[in-house]
């Protein structure tokens, strides 16, 4: 019975790093990746995510500019729930998923409809992508 609720335990904390792994990481593409592990500045990783969801969604100017300030809110928010000493690593997953799930909701309602498709599966994809390495890395059934 105990071999049971941990094995429910894992999946769900399985379950709660894909969601919150795809919701933070989705849009990061893997051109800027080296940019962004290098640490660079809150706007150059802001700039590159811009871009490269521009390309990926063809924005035009304006949508580009109506969405900047999503993601640079949401890049502060990020930085600073994961900055915080005094939450749990619970609690950092839970609030960057909230601020996540509040940016991409800003960011649909300025896509037109082919691009809130895309949009939508860019994010499944991510998910997909992300669950297929967690399962990947998790032990093996019986194993700790």
């Amino acid at each position: 019975m105990w071999r049971e609720r941990t094995s429910g335990l894992r999946a769900l904390r399985v379950s709660a790093w894909v969601l919150v792994g795809a919701a933070t990481l989705w849009w990061l593409p893997s051109q800027t990746a080296p940019a962004y592990a290098q640490g660079g500045s809150t706007k150059s990783q802001v700039a590159a995510r811009l871009a490269w969801l521009s390309d990926e969604l063809q924005l035009n100017p304006s949508q580009k500019q109506k969405i900047q300030p999503f993601l640079g809110n949401l890049q502060h928010q990020l930085m600073s729930i994961q900055g915080n000493p005094n939450l749990s690593p619970d609690q950092k997953r839970t609030k960057s998923l909230v601020a996540a799930q509040g940016a991409f909701s800003n960011i649909r309602t300025v896509l037109n409809p082919q691009q809130k498709t895309k949009f939508d599966s860019m994010k499944e994809q991510a998910i997909n992508r992300l669950a297929a390495q967690k399962a990947a890395q998790a032990p093996p059934p019986g194993q700790k």
